[in-house]
């Protein structure tokens, strides 16, 4: 039986709902097959062309989850298998891209599938 805390069980779950949610959206956005949690490309398919696609989802997956959730950045790097300081590489990666227009109005429509208001 497993000895974590109730609250991070609580912490885990929904940063498995969020990230679930935010990466339902984005992979729609992008034109893809539903994306598991489990299916994060690796560094050699992205830098060899592969993937891209979806790791840009799973970029603006975990920036949704950590800005609109509201999902703490240890708890999305847990669901996800990473450290929280590449999650926060991945929300700073996201949020520079916003300066341009386009973009931001479609991370905009994101938040707005998702039930908050941009």
């Amino acid at each position: 039986m497993s000895r974590r805390s109730p609250r991070r069980r609580g912490g885990l779950m929904a940063a498995r709902a969020a990230l679930s949610a935010a990466l339902a959206v984005t992979a729609r956005d992008h034109r893809l097959r539903p994306l598991p949690l489990e299916a994060l490309p690796g560094p050699n398919d992205v830098r060899h062309g592969r993937g891209l696609d979806e790791f840009e989802a799973f970029l603006e997956a975990i920036y949704l989850a950590v800005t609109c959730f509201e999902v703490p950045r240890p708890f999305v790097g847990a669901q996800l298998g990473i450290s929280k300081q590449a999650v926060q590489k991945a929300v700073q990666r996201v949020a520079l891209r916003r300066d341009d227009d386009s973009y931001d109005s479609r991370l905009e429509r994101l938040e707005t599938a998702l039930g908050f208001a941009a």
